[in-house]
Formats: C-alpha cells, sequence, structure tokens
C-alpha cells in the first residue's frame, strides 16, 4: 500500500503506457499480487484505478489550471494519461456524469478558478 500511495503521490499514473506488469515489475512484486491488492484495497480493478486517478487528476488540473482548458480534449486526454480523446470522455463521463468539454465550458462560465 505504501508502493501505491507513493506512486499515487509521484503521478506515475500519467504514463499512458502503464501496465500491470510494469508497475509489479516497478514494487518488485507479481501482477497477480498487485492485481489482488489494487482490487481489495481500491474496491475496483487495475483499469478502473488507473482511470479513476486521471479523471481525478484531470479535474484538479482544470479547476486550477485556466490555460489547460484552452487545449482541446485529446490533449488533455494526453496530458493525464489517456491514449484517446474518446476514451478520456467516456470515462470522464462514467465518474462525473457531465462530458469534459461541458464541464470546462461550465468552470468558463463560472469566471473563476474553483
Amino acid at each position: 500500500m505504501n508502493k501505491l500511495k507513493k506512486f499515487e503521490n509521484n503521478l506515475g499514473f500519467l504514463n499512458k503506457n502503464l501496465k500491470l506488469n510494469d508497475l509489479a515489475d516497478e514494487f518488485s512484486t507479481n501482477s497477480l499480487y498487485l492485481s489482488k491488492i489494487v482490487n481489495a484495497k481500491k474496491q475496483k480493478n487495475f483499469s478502473n484505478y488507473l482511470k479513476d486517478l486521471r479523471i481525478e487528476y484531470a479535474i484538479e488540473l482544470l479547476k486550477k489550471n485556466i490555460h489547460i482548458r484552452k487545449y482541446t480534449i485529446a490533449a488533455i486526454a494526453q496530458e493525464v494519461g489517456f491514449k484517446s480523446a474518446e476514451s478520456f470522455s467516456k470515462s470522464f463521463y462514467k465518474k462525473t456524469s457531465i462530458y469534459p468539454s461541458v464541464f470546462i465550458q461550465k468552470l468558463e462560465e463560472s469566471g473563476r478558478n474553483l
């Protein structure tokens, strides 16, 4: 758990090519054990764990950084570790019930950083 926390704090999840096996190797463990830990402690599979971390990071980034709001959805997706704008938008919507473009629009309409 300490290694997962450090991984999160160091924004390791932003690596769009990250795979369970890669992280397990980095942690000097096997992928089955790491998968079980993520499932048990985070209550989700590894893929959803990464997506959730990336979406949470994107939300904070968009709230705090007015410049990134000017990026395309594809560029924001790349910035937070997604391989495509489509997967980013779908994951964002699944987590927030709003698409990232609408979220950005609402932030801009509020006229302030949140």
